[in-house]
């Protein structure tokens, strides 16, 4: 009877537990998304500040040099 019993709360659970696992890879492809996204801006707002940067002690050095 507890055999019985077992199957029948895992027939009933299988369901629920394939939508949670489905939901579990579902947020994990979100958070990896958001992720590569992240790093995408951040290496994008780097490389501007780089820039900036440069461009700043170059006109400096112009300014230096100029005068």
């Amino acid at each position: 009877m507890k055999r019985l019993y077992g199957r029948l709360v895992l027939w009933l659970i299988s369901p629920a537990l394939e939508v949670k696992a489905q939901a579990d890879r579902i947020a994990s492809e979100e958070r990896a998304q958001l992720s590569r996204q992240f790093r995408r801006e951040w290496r994008q707002r780097s490389a501007a500040m780089w820039r900036e940067s440069e461009a700043r002690e170059a006109a400096t050095a112009d300014e230096a040099a100029a005068g």
